[in-house]
């Protein structure tokens, strides 16, 4: 199959695969000669399809009108095309692999119950780093990450709200393949409160940046992350817009791995 994977429309290569035809009898003696790139988008929607199937079971019994069309789809790839669908479709973006709320404060309590949410680190310690004692950090299984905080984290942000649901669903599928999956947790500034000014409602810039003595000195809160498995830093912040304010709002940021950094630390 000489052929490139043309627009990387996912349907058109679900379609394409028909030529596997039915060959289990003789399954061994088959040999398929595909383009480098074909190769690529088979394994990317064989992901895609496992997982849509999996979300589909979890939704037995129900409507199938109440299903959230969310899928998981390697970022090549389109669903189908675009003229094709009537509905409009969104592709959360991520800063350098990192996702952080920019909304936390649009709740009618101001992030209170996402402040009662991180009771459940109370008991566990936590380490300052060495060269920036100013951060704490702890690393605990990431199910249970997943289960006692962020599967409960509310976000009232449209933008936030599809973010957070696409990582939780790239930690779920990950859990399904690694149980034993760590999470790096980190304490921003020992999650004492740091100030932000709103642009229009919203956080433009979560991260410190920087020192401007150079990146040695201090290289930024987005460079405290870990290669070989996620991390999800925890801030603490005061807010202020004009004729607007909040105090002690949390906020999270969680940087996901690439599947190749995790297996390259495995190896």
């Amino acid at each position: 199959m000489p052929r490139s994977p043309g627009g990387w429309t996912a349907d058109t290569i679900q379609q394409r695969a028909r030529f596997f035809g039915y060959h289990a009898k003789y399954f061994g003696l088959c040999r398929l000669l595909l383009h480098p790139d074909i190769r690529i988008a088979y394994e990317a929607y064989l992901s895609h399809e496992r997982d849509m199937r999996q979300r589909l079971l979890e939704h037995r019994g129900r409507p199938l009108r109440e299903w959230k069309r969310l899928f998981y789809l390697d970022h090549r790839l389109e669903p189908t095309r675009k003229n094709i669908l009537t509905s409009p479709y969104i592709k959360p973006e991520f800063s350098n692999n990192w996702y952080w709320s920019r909304g936390p404060h649009l709740s009618r309590d101001g992030g209170e119950f996402n402040l009662s949410l991180l009771d459940c680190l109370a008991e566990i310690e936590f380490t300052p780093y060495a060269r920036y004692p100013q951060h704490y950090f702890t690393t605990i299984p990431l199910r249970e990450v997943l289960e006692n905080l962020l599967l409960k984290w509310t976000v009232f942000h449209d933008g936030d709200a599809l973010g957070l649901c696409v990582i939780n669903c790239n930690i779920i599928s990950l859990l399904e393949q690694r149980e034993e999956t760590p999470c790096r947790i980190l304490k921003m500034a020992n999650f004492q409160p740091r100030f932000r000014r709103l642009t229009n409602g919203i956080i433009p810039t979560l991260f410190q940046g920087p020192s401007s003595a150079g990146s040695e000195r201090y290289p930024g809160d987005s460079a405290f992350f870990e290669r070989e498995m996620p991390t999800i830093q925890l801030h603490l912040l005061d807010l202020e817009e004009d004729g607007f304010s909040a105090r002690n709002v949390p906020s999270i940021a969680i940087h996901l791995p690439t599947i190749g950094d995790m297996l390259s630390h495995e190896d």
